[in-house]
């Protein structure tokens, strides 16, 4: 009917404007921060979700701070069915040693993992330091709301991560564990409503600027009633104080074996942009 097609017009309208304003505001804020005051020293051992592999560390942007990012990963299963998913990111560093980050998801591919894009907002809180014996410790909340079509229901996810060096001095190996629950909604008959990961991840430096990291993840597959084991590694490098590149393979193995993915990304942190925090 003509209301109909003009209410769905309507809407698909709002959704590309919506798309547009994202992205905007992201260019926007880039462009304000490479004009900006003094950038801060990247950290070759710093970790972020697919940068340069699957787990991140339990430290957080500083205070009155921005760190903007763009990760992508691709990932092929052992029947050739693939999928990708990425785009930019923008976190703003609060008092209290919290995180606060906005990121719009493209996902694409023939694997059945793909159900379309994902506008997300996550807060992260470090409620625990490093010390001599303890890790620094850092939970989680991540809240995922479908945008664009082919997509079902939003997520809601959960992550506890702990992080310790190695050693006293800044440059000493780091290890780490994640552990993550994730609840989709309104999913199809044959998937998992509620999922679990867990995965050990370390890093250490092969060089002033260059750090070598690898991970091991082990979760429950959305679809597939059988869990999901993965072996990745890969780098991070500063290419210059305030801006570090990554990049990443992996590879599944037991039941896995065949399957592969790859991880690529760019991170930039700013100095202090918002003062009096």
């Amino acid at each position: 009917m003509p209301w109909a097609r003009h209410r769905g017009h309507n809407a698909a309208l709002l959704r590309n404007r919506a798309n547009e304003f994202v992205g905007a505001c992201l260019c926007a804020v880039f462009a304000w921060c490479l004009t900006g005051p003094v950038h801060a020293q990247g950290d070759p051992q710093g970790l972020s979700a697919n940068l340069p592999v699957r787990l991140k560390d339990a430290f957080v942007t500083p205070s009155g701070h921005v760190a903007l990012q763009t990760a992508e990963r691709v990932s092929i299963a052992g029947d050739g069915r693939y999928s990708a998913r990425g785009g930019p990111a923008i976190k703003l560093g609060l008092p209290g040693r919290i995180e606060l980050s906005f990121a719009p998801v493209r996902q694409f591919g023939d694997a059945s993992s793909v159900h379309g894009n994902l506008a997300g907002a996550e807060v992260e809180w470090n409620f625990r330091q490093q010390g001599r014996y303890v890790p620094a410790m850092l939970i989680s909340l991540i809240r995922q709301e479908p945008y664009g079509g082919g997509h079902q229901g939003p997520r809601d996810s959960v992550q506890f991560v702990a992080t310790k060096s190695l050693g006293r001095s800044r440059q000493a190996p780091r290890v780490g564990i994640e552990i993550a629950w994730t609840r989709s909604f309104r999913v199809r008959p044959d998937e998992r409503p509620k999922r679990w990961m867990v995965g050990m991840v370390s890093s250490h430096l092969i060089g002033p600027r260059t750090a070598l990291v690898a991970d091991v993840v082990r979760q429950q597959q959305t679809r597939q009633r059988r869990l999901s084991s993965f072996v990745d590694i890969g780098f991070n490098h500063i290419l210059e104080p305030a801006v570090t590149i990554s990049g990443g393979l992996g590879g599944g193995v037991a039941s896995d074996r065949g399957a592969v993915r790859v991880f690529i990304g760019l991170k930039w942190t700013s100095g202090v942009i918002f003062q009096g925090l």
